[in-house]
């Protein structure tokens, strides 16, 4: 299965790789702009996955 990740900050992917990758491990995760099944952000305060 495949599961899209829209991220506003590029500088934290591997980071956010790895975090997702302990959950789902059996998914082909990508980052992409569009068409996106969960969306992160990343601020000063924390991430925020919505």
């Amino acid at each position: 299965m495949k599961l899209k990740i829209n991220l506003n900050d590029m500088q934290y992917r591997y980071d956010v790789y790895q975090i997702l990758n302990i959950y789902y491990n059996f998914y082909d995760i990508t980052f992409v702009n569009e068409d996106y099944d969960m969306k992160i952000e990343i601020t000063d305060e924390g991430m925020y996955i919505k």
